[in-house]
């Protein structure tokens, strides 16, 4: 009876953790939208994006196809894609960045227009870097991580509504690791993202940002 007992609660904490593992976990079956431009010319990816402000080109990079945007005086570059409004979803893509000792801001997505979310990777030096998540044009929240110069990183954005009730939940991570936790989360009461998602880039006058990788799921 007692070994039965220790098995049966052994068993609950490893459910728990399976629990708390496949929380970010992703199912492919649900895309709704994805890119990673192996098409070497811009012009063909224009039905499927709005160019906000920035300049672009595709380049290769290594073995892969990416979208640079680079310096033209913007503050920000932003590019809309995706359905009109999404209630429920999950971005994410990923970016490149030479460095990481300018601390400026390299790269972001975000939703629902100006008065939405912005989440940004922001590179502050030494190897290090804050993922901050942006709501209504202040910072709701931001936690340090490890960042380093010349990787791919990947960021997610989780969206969930239920009634008038949403949540937010976001993370950062080098690609082709597994992130096991959110990193931020945020809770938020009638929410209304209207408009397209978008995808922020912030080059500065020497370094380009590239972006890969992009894709939007179904949160269901």
């Amino acid at each position: 009876m007692k070994f039965i007992l220790l098995s049966l609660i052994a068993l609950s904490f490893a459910s728990c953790n399976n629990m708390k593992n496949s929380s970010i976990s992703s199912n492919n079956n649900d895309i709704i939208f994805s890119e990673n431009f192996t098409h070497p010319n811009v012009d063909d990816f224009k039905e499927d994006f709005f160019i906000l402000s920035g300049n672009y080109t595709i380049d290769p990079l290594g073995d892969r196809n990416a979208l640079t945007s680079t310096f033209n005086g913007n503050t920000e570059n932003a590019l809309l894609f995706g359905p009109e409004k999404l209630t429920n979803y999950s971005l994410e893509t990923s970016f490149f960045y030479l460095s990481t000792a300018n601390n400026t801001i390299a790269a972001g997505i975000g939703g629902g227009g100006i008065s939405g979310f912005k989440v940004h990777l922001y590179p502050t030096g030494q190897m290090k870097g804050v993922l901050r998540l942006i709501y209504n044009n202040r910072i709701y929240d931001e936690v340090a991580m490890k960042m380093l110069p010349d990787t791919w990183y990947k960021i997610r954005v989780d969206f969930t509504t239920v009634g008038k009730n949403s949540v937010l939940k976001c993370v950062a991570y080098e690609e082709g690791s597994s992130p096991k936790n959110w990193m931020i989360s945020g809770d938020f009461r009638d929410l209304d993202l209207k408009g397209q998602v978008s995808i922020l880039t912030y080059p500065v006058r020497s370094i380009p940002v590239h972006v890969d990788d992009i894709i939007i799921r179904k949160n269901e």
